[in-house]
C-alpha cells in the first residue's frame, strides 16, 4: 500500500508538495525571505500561499509514491524548482552589493563596515545603501509579482509531484552568475571609471608636486568624487537594476519552462 493511501491523503500530500516548492522560495529570496520577517508571519503566509494552490491541483492525481526514498526525491526536486527562481533574485540583489563593495574601496569608504543581518556578516556602508535602495526599487516596480506570476506559471509546467530538473541545470546556473557579474558591472562601471580617472590624476599630480600630501587630498577628493557620481547617476544604476531583474527572472522561467515542456 502507498504511503499516500496509509498516512495521509492525496490532498494531504499535495499540499506538503506545493508548500516545499514554496518554501525554497521564501528562504532564499531576498525580501521573502528577509530575517527582519518575524519567521511566524513568513510561516503563515508560505502556508496560506500553498493552501491557495494546492485548491487548484486538488483534481490531480500524484505518482504512485511506494516508499520513503520516492517521497524525498518529489520533496527535494519541489524545493530545488523554487530555489532556482529564488537564486536568479538573490544573485541580482548580490549584484547591487557587489557594486557598492567595489565602489566603497575605490573612494575610501570601505572603513565603514555595518553588521548586515541579512547576510549575517559585515558589508560596506555603500553596499548596504544600494541594496535598500534596490529593494525599495524592486518593490515599487512590482518585482515582488513579477515573481509569484513565475512560480505560478511554474506550477502550470511542473505540476506537485512531476518536477523534472533540467539537464543542463549546472549551465543555467553559470549562466545566471554571469548576468549576475553584468549588472554589477554595469551599475558600478561609471562612477568607477571616474575614481580611477581621479586616481590617475592624483597620481600624475604627485609626481610634478612631491610636497603635496596626495594620500589626505586624494582620500576627500575620492570621497566627494564618490559622492556626486552616486547622485549623478543612481538613478542610471538602479535602472540597470530592475532591467536586469526583470531579464534574469524571466531568464530562468522561460529556461525551467522549457525544459519542462521539451
Amino acid at each position: 500500500m502507498g504511503i499516500e493511501a496509509g498516512l495521509l491523503t492525496t490532498t494531504a500530500w499535495t499540499f506538503v508538495l506545493v508548500l516545499t516548492r514554496i518554501s525554497g522560495l521564501f528562504l532564499v529570496a531576498p525580501f521573502f525571505g528577509s530575517p527582519s520577517i518575524p519567521r511566524r508571519v513568513r510561516a503563515l503566509l508560505v502556508a496560506a500561499i500553498a493552501l491557495l494552490i494546492t485548491l487548484m491541483y486538488i483534481p490531480l492525481s500524484l505518482p504512485p509514491i511506494r516508499n520513503l526514498v520516492e517521497l524525498s526525491v518529489l520533496i527535494a526536486k519541489e524545493a530545488a524548482l523554487g530555489m532556482f527562481l529564488a537564486l536568479a533574485l538573490l544573485l541580482c540583489f548580490l549584484a547591487v552589493q557587489l557594486a557598492g563593495q567595489l565602489l566603497g574601496h575605490l573612494g575610501g569608504l570601505s572603513v565603514g563596515d555595518l553588521f548586515d543581518p541579512a547576510t549575517n556578516s559585515n558589508q560596506p556602508m555603500l553596499a548596504q545603501l544600494l541594496y535598500w535602495v534596490a529593494l525599495g526599487v524592486f518593490l515599487t516596480t512590482g518585482g515582488h509579482r513579477q515573481v509569484m506570476g513565475a512560480l505560478l506559471d511554474l506550477f502550470e509546467t511542473y505540476p506537485p509531484g512531476r518536477v523534472v530538473l533540467p539537464q543542463d541545470a549546472l549551465q543555467g546556473i553559470v549562466e545566471i552568475v554571469g548576468l549576475s557579474m553584468t549588472t554589477a558591472w554595469r551599475a558600478a562601471s561609471p562612477v568607477a571609471a571616474s575614481l580611477l580617472l581621479s586616481m590617475i590624476i592624483l597620481g600624475l599630480i604627485g609626481r610634478t608636486l612631491p610636497q603635496l600630501n596626495v594620500l589626505a587630498v586624494g582620500l576627500g577628493a575620492n570621497a566627494l568624487l564618490l559622492l556626486a557620481g552616486l547622485f549623478a547617476m543612481g538613478a542610471t544604476a538602479m535602472w540597470v537594476f530592475q532591467q536586469q531583474q526583470v531579464e534574469l527572472i524571466d531568464a530562468v522561467r522561460n529556461w525551467l519552462v522549457a525544459a519542462g515542456e521539451s
